[in-house]
């Protein structure tokens, strides 16, 4: 209702034109929005206005349209972001789990070191004990 006046002041009758109507070419101050988007469809649908009714709408939807782009330019640039730092949580994690095996393995290995060490003292004191007999045996 509040746009009727101005929607029915540019229409001619149908009888008034046997021309089929045809969109305004685009001035150059009309900002070029991606073919078949809605902001197409509105600034097409503002073209048929007047002037000056229609360069404040053109000039919101414009702003309006670019905030929309940032927005959608960030959302992508978080998504990447989001998407590296969770390849980062994942390798993080897979290399604290590879930390905890090898210190686990080196628990063992230091185990199994020191029961060598006190086996190769085992094995000296006997062969000590072997020498000190077949010296004793020999004399």
């Amino acid at each position: 209702k509040i746009f009727a006046p101005v929607l029915h002041s540019k229409r001619q009758p149908a009888s008034a034109s046997s021309i089929p109507h045809r969109p305004p070419k685009r001035s150059e101050a009309q900002p070029a929005f991606p073919r078949g988007s809605i902001e197409a469809a509105v600034a097409q649908a503002l073209a048929a206005l007047e002037p000056q009714l229609a360069e404040p709408l053109l000039t919101q939807l414009t702003a309006l349209s670019q905030g929309l782009r940032r927005a959608r330019e960030q959302a992508l640039a978080q998504s990447r972001q989001n998407a590296q730092l969770q390849h980062e949580v994942e390798m993080q994690a897979s290399n604290l789990a590879k930390l905890a095996d090898y210190e686990e393995q080196n628990k063992y290995f230091i185990g199994r070191r020191s029961e060598m060490e006190i086996r190769a003292e085992e094995l000296a004191e006997a062969e000590l004990h072997h020498r000190e007999r077949t010296g004793f045996a020999e004399e």
